[in-house]
């Protein structure tokens, strides 16, 4: 039998009293903070496949981030499954010793499973869990999700899962909600459980598009629902959604708890009723407080009007820009895959404007390269400290949910000069890969737009032969492929500016640009690198370096630096670790740091350069008051990120205080490496001094045709200098 609501929430505050866990109501702003650290140390045991240096990174991280072990009760709750997580997936790897460590650990700071996930369950259970931060609803769920393997016989797995899963749709958590229903879908048994199962399916359904598959959701579940055993587990929780269906649900993060906007605007949509949906959401914005929930409800209008005709001509669309940009449509990137609605947007309005005007085209590739790591690059400034990765890591995801600028035609023209920039998106459109590149003329100042697709299996070939480090063996007939496709607009021009896509990125741009460019650099959006000052430098540069004694190539870039300091060309100076490299920056003034060490496969803050004295973060990059232009002569380190919460570290220098940044897109031949960064010098330093983008485009052509391909790897992001 169901309790009346106040004697279950008396329950509920007894069984919180009893096992010590805090509301979330009660979390103050470091408890928070705290809880996203734990969710974002969760998300990195999302990751397939998850070597050892990320699962070394989650320990060291939680540790050094908890040295009290956790403080209060949730936040140890929320610990101990996370060092659960992280000791299943240690046995998974045959580290058994490491997981029984791990084990231990989660027992002292939480107790008996079972202990922790009816704590956990009672965090849920709470009012106020809403209308948190979206890092902090992640955080308990996916505890929740794990603590669930751990149950006890006694402990109805699908039961909680049903649960999650409803709190997950119920505050619009899409992507977490596809986890949990997967989950649902291993351990559902009764009737009741596939009921839910079901009725989670068409919630999914509604989300990738199929508006007519949550009538169809409801009806199921209701027909269920009145067969349904009393004494099936999942009865109540099935009743429960059935009812909710039926009447105002509580709105996650609005000014008032109740109301029938969001159940209206679900209704025009199921029935098709786009202009009254779009209306219906964009009234629900003003009763939210959370900026996350405010985008997310942004998205849903537009995506109405997306649907019902009216973002069909070019003025209709940029309003439409106009509408994501003010509500900040980025805040929702927690939430909801907003990449997929902006290449869907993309496509539209290539179909419906390209003929007629490309500058909604321009804006919506923008805001693509915002999305995709723009955002966090020079927008309020660092912060003077970062303590440890965890919170250096927290520092970027703030900065990626920050407001685009979606750079127009004219702000680019204005601020580039006589740069052509080169847009390139590759989109999957009914199952098939698809071409998008976007040209912007230096010259004539007008945007050409290509589409080309869907691709033919010769032109897939060639995409998969000089995608990453395969592009080292890539033969000729490729690359001209795939230049042809993507420079076939450029006109003769001696200055390029690249914004590639996520799997473009980590191509070989040395290899493909046209001959008659004299320098080229990439970058994640034109608003990112419009926000970066000009890199500058002396006419005798100050260099200061850091170079691993075992590398060859790293000892040849070395000795170029040291004959050129030697020749009255540059001032160097050696740096035998990461203390004395921090040390000279705090002290001294200079225009270039060189690091030239090994560099590890890791994503975002799992990411490790192997200094002299021991391995360093991306955090270290934050705290050090980095010059104008770095180089990195590590694998791996201008790399695209490939989670889209993640920065990868040639981004981070640019965020960090750097303006350009030379390093590794794959695992880089060193020695080649070496003999191109020694030849960069060479041009940097010359009498009739060029920029480092020249330099080292020069130094490249310059090498033999063996070493140009193992040495395409190397890539320059960021804004050039002026002397």
């Amino acid at each position: 039998m169901r309790l009346p609501r106040r004697l279950e929430s008396l329950v509920m505050t007894a069984a919180r009293r009893a096992l010590g866990v805090a509301t979330v109501g009660e979390l103050g702003a470091s408890d928070i903070d705290a809880l996203r650290v734990i969710a974002r140390l969760f998300q990195i045991l999302d990751r397939e496949p998850v070597y050892n240096v990320a699962l070394e990174h989650v320990v060291e991280s939680a540790r050094r981030h908890f040295p009290d072990g956790g403080g209060i009760p949730l936040v140890r709750a929320l610990l101990s499954s996370l060092f659960t997580a992280t000791a299943d997936r240690y046995s998974a790897r045959g580290f058994d010793p490491e997981a029984a460590a791990l084990r231990e650990t989660a027992q002292g700071l939480g107790g008996p499973a079972d202990r922790v996930l009816l704590g956990l369950m009672t965090a849920l259970t709470d009012q106020q869990f809403h209308d948190r931060p979206p890092l902090v609803v992640d955080a308990v769920v996916q505890a929740l999700i794990n603590q669930v393997r751990h149950a006890g016989p006694r402990i109805n797995r699908a039961n909680i899962l049903s649960g999650v899963a409803y709190a997950c749709f119920c505050s619009g958590y899409i992507n977490r909600l596809r986890v949990v229903t997967a989950e649902l879908g291993q351990v559902a048994s009764t009737p009741g459980d596939h009921a839910m199962l079901a009725y989670f399916q068409s919630k999914l359904d509604v989300a990738q598009g199929q508006p007519a598959a949550h009538d169809d959701g409801i009806a199921a579940l209701q027909a269920a629902v009145e067969h349904l055993d009393r004494r099936d587990p999942a009865y109540d929780i099935a009743q429960r959604a059935a009812a909710n269906d039926r009447r105002e649900p509580v709105l996650p993060g609005a000014v008032s708890p109740h109301g029938n906007t969001l159940e209206r605007a679900g209704e025009a949509m199921r029935r098709q009723q786009w202009p009254e949906a779009a209306r219906a959401y964009e009234q629900a914005i003003d009763l939210m407080t959370s900026p996350a929930w405010r985008a997310w409800l942004r998205l849903f209008a537009e995506v109405a009007r997306l649907r019902g005709g009216e973002l069909d001509d070019s003025a209709a669309i940029n309003r439409c820009i106009d509408r994501l940009l003010a509500d900040n449509l980025l805040a929702a990137r927690a939430l909801v895959q907003l990449e997929d609605f902006l290449c869907w947007l993309l496509d539209h309005t290539i179909d419906k404007c390209q003929a007629t005007d490309t500058a909604p085209v321009v804006r919506i590739c923008e805001l693509l390269g915002e999305y995709r790591g723009g955002t966090a690059i020079r927008r309020d400034g660092t912060p003077a400290t970062v303590a440890g990765d965890a919170q250096a890591d927290l520092t970027l995801v703030d900065y990626l949910t920050q407001p685009a600028s979606a750079a127009t035609i004219t702000d680019i023209s204005a601020g580039l000069g006589d740069c052509s920039v080169v847009w390139i998106n590759l989109l999957t459109t009914k199952g098939r890969l698809v071409l998008l590149v976007v040209t912007q003329s230096s010259a004539s100042r007008t945007v050409r737009v290509r589409r080309l697709g869907p691709l033919d299996e010769t032109s897939l070939a060639a995409w998969r032969a000089v995608l990453g480090k395969d592009a080292e063996a890539a033969d000729d007939a490729h690359l001209g492929l795939i230049a042809d496709a993507i420079f076939a607009d450029v006109a003769v021009t001696d200055r390029l500016v690249v914004v590639p896509d996520t799997t473009s990125w980590d191509l070989p741009w040395a290899e493909l640009v046209p001959a008659t460019t004299s320098e080229f650099t990439l970058t994640p959006s034109v608003g990112a690198l419009l926000r970066l000052p000009p890199a500058s430098t002396a006419a005798r540069p100050r260099i200061i370096g850091v170079f691993d004694d075992e590398l060859p190539g790293a000892q040849l870039e070395l000795a170029k630096l040291e004959d050129l300091h030697d020749a009255g060309r540059v001032r160097f100076v050696r740096a035998h670790s990461l203390a004395a490299l921090v040390e000279e920056l705090r002290h001294g003034s200079f225009d270039i740091v060189t690091i030239a060490v090994h560099g590890t496969t890791g994503n975002g803050f799992e990411y490790r350069m192997l200094l002299p004295d021991g391995p360093s973060s991306l955090s270290d990059l934050l705290t050090m008051p980095l010059p104008s232009i770095v180089i990195m002569g590590c694998c791996w380190s201008a790399t695209s990120a490939v989670h889209p919460d993640t920065v990868a570290a040639s981004l981070v220098c640019l965020v960090g205080g750097a303006s350009q940044v030379v390093g590794g897109l794959w695992a880089i031949d060193d020695l080649v490496a070496g003999e191109l960064l020694a030849r960069t010098y060479e041009h940097l330093t010359a009498p009739t001094p060029v920029p480092l983008s020249q330099a080292l485009l020069r130094a490249h052509r310059s090498l033999t045709s063996e070493q140009r391909r193992r040495a395409a790897g190397v890539a320059i992001i960021g804004r050039g200098y002026h002397t």
